[in-house]
């Protein structure tokens, strides 16, 4: 779902993460995407994500815009890709990703999902906000909340990991 404009939905507690079996493959030979699933990301040059595929050697990327359209697709040695510079999203608008692999005996295995690319105006706000390195704990937590709160997942999930490592021995 496109989130036009930065403005947040209005029943996020309504979106829910999906995912797809594959008809034919074997009860426990499934495609895990990691990142970005379901959420916004900040960057129009995203990396993906996925866990590995016991067996599988080359995994199938291929990245549509909102109508369906194949902008990029390559095939892939490893569990994760980063999108190159000259493939550039644009902003505001959704994407859906899909990886795929060869499982067990020659089934197909595949898993697919979606993501958007924040908008500019909310993408310039995010960077006004971004307190620096050595800000108070306080306003990187706060920082890390507003991430989460507007659906930018990932990059939320690196301040609250940055966080935690300094942390480290507490609850």
């Amino acid at each position: 779902r496109v989130l036009r404009g930065g403005h947040l939905p209005s029943e996020p507690a309504r979106l829910a993460q999906a995912s797809m079996v594959m008809r034919g493959a074997r009860p426990g030979a499934t495609l895990k995407l990691v990142s970005p699933v379901g959420s916004l990301v900040a960057t129009p040059s995203p990396t993906f994500r996925w866990e590995p595929v016991a067996g599988a050697t080359t995994y199938r990327l291929q990245l549509a815009d909102a109508a369906g359209q194949v902008v990029f697709s390559r095939d892939v040695d490893g569990v994760s890709f980063a999108l190159p510079a000259a493939v550039v999203l644009r902003p505001d608008e959704s994407y859906a990703w899909q990886v795929e692999t060869s499982g067990p005996g020659g089934t197909r295995i595949a898993n697919f999902s979606e993501f958007g690319i924040v908008a500019p105006a909310l993408a310039a706000q995010l960077a006004a906000a971004r307190p620096a390195a050595d800000a108070p704990v306080a306003d990187r937590v706060r920082y890390a909340a507003l991430l989460e709160a507007l659906g930018l997942v990932e990059e939320a999930r690196g301040w609250w990991k940055a966080l935690a490592g300094e942390r480290a021995g507490e609850p």
